[in-house]
């Protein structure tokens, strides 16, 4: 069963400067939201204040109604947690295989039914998996790290930029399979158009605040949507 997410009052502070100001949002079950913003908005920092939990200063996470705050990573990923950031932390000695094994450590075996998911999901693991990290590119880097996290079979998952890497037209592919997958699922994106089209809720972030928030379909159309993505908002 997927989870709900919900961030109240969130100030996130990352190298002595604070990057999100009071931010909430909430996350039905189930719900695909994508989160807008330009570069520097604070949609990195604020994915990862919820996980790992890093610069998390003050406010409130809860995922599935559970204060997650004080959670270890491994409680996290048992709770049903799993995030694939923007510049995946791969670790040089193992090989993709490893990586994928070492994601599904906490209960959840790697066994050829994942497997086999894996790779209708994600067709750019194949040939991949004796390959070390310093061998990959910054795409498949990407690709990597999000078959890590699925492999904890995530009920809340979170995605930082996919598009940045794969382009606006592959990531709304996987995320909206994701999405069909039934678990709860936030992206932090700067493509509105594409990412608007398939989500359920938005929320537009801009210089580290939440400044506007709705139903998909009401923001496709909203002129300072577009203008908070290319950072144009004041």
């Amino acid at each position: 069963m997927s989870l709900t997410l919900e961030v109240r009052q969130a100030d996130v502070v990352r190298r002595g400067r604070q990057r999100v100001a009071g931010a909430s949002l909430a996350v039905p079950q189930g719900a695909f939201a994508v989160l807008l913003g330009g570069t520097g908005a604070g949609k990195s920092a604020l994915l990862e204040a919820v996980l790992p939990g890093d610069g998390l200063r003050a406010g409130t996470v809860r995922a599935g109604g559970v204060d997650i705050k004080g959670m270890d990573p491994f409680e996290r990923r048992r709770h049903g947690l799993g995030i694939a950031f923007q510049v995946p932390a791969l670790l040089a000695p193992l090989t993709v295989r490893e990586h994928l094994l070492l994601g599904a450590d906490a209960g959840n075996r790697l066994d050829a039914a994942l497997e086999h998911r894996l790779m209708r999901l994600l067709p750019e693991l194949e040939g991949l998996g004796g390959l070390k990290p310093p061998a990959l590119d910054r795409r498949q880097r990407r690709i990597v790290d999000l078959a890590r996290a699925l492999c904890g079979q995530p009920r809340l998952l979170l995605v930082d930029e996919l598009a940045l890497d794969l382009g606006p037209e592959r990531a709304v592919e996987i995320l909206l399979a994701l999405k069909q997958g039934g678990r709860t699922l936030l992206a932090a994106e700067r493509y509105a158009g594409p990412l608007l089209r398939v989500a359920d809720l938005g929320f537009v972030m801009v210089r580290g605040e939440i400044v506007g928030e709705g139903p998909a379909e009401d923001l496709r159309d909203d002129p300072d949507v577009v203008a908070a993505c290319v950072g144009e908002m004041a």
